[in-house]
């Protein structure tokens, strides 16, 4: 135990072991306040700390996300973000034209509400 974290040496699908296959630095803990899963890296600047996992178990999932969010694929994760902000961007624009044009029909036809 680390103050308030437990090391995960082994698990039911051996995670703690397989992470390290992605990078020898990394470790998984077990946050007693937060009751999440860490994962973090041994030499990293700043504190230890790399990636809080939204999973309630370790499996699968942990391995994609942790290669995923690796910090040699930094340059791509962000522009993936950076495509999805634009997408989620673009939709929510859409969905405010439409509601005008709309809005805009209604009060052209006397639909609209105290016209």
């Amino acid at each position: 135990m680390i103050g308030t974290h437990q090391i995960i040496q082994g698990d039911l699908h051996n995670i703690a072991h397989r992470v390290k296959e992605i990078d020898k630095n990394y470790f998984i803990a077990l946050n007693y306040k937060t009751k999440k899963f860490e994962v973090h890296c041994l030499g990293q600047r700043g504190g230890s700390l790399t990636l809080t996992l939204p999973y309630k178990k370790l499996d699968e999932r942990t391995l994609n996300l942790v290669s995923r969010t690796k910090r040699e694929r930094a340059k791509q994760l962000f522009y993936e973000m950076e495509i999805e902000n634009q997408k989620c961007e673009k939709d929510k624009m859409d969905k405010i034209l439409k509601k005008a044009e709309k809005d805009y029909d209604d009060i052209r036809s006397g639909k609209a509400v105290g016209v």
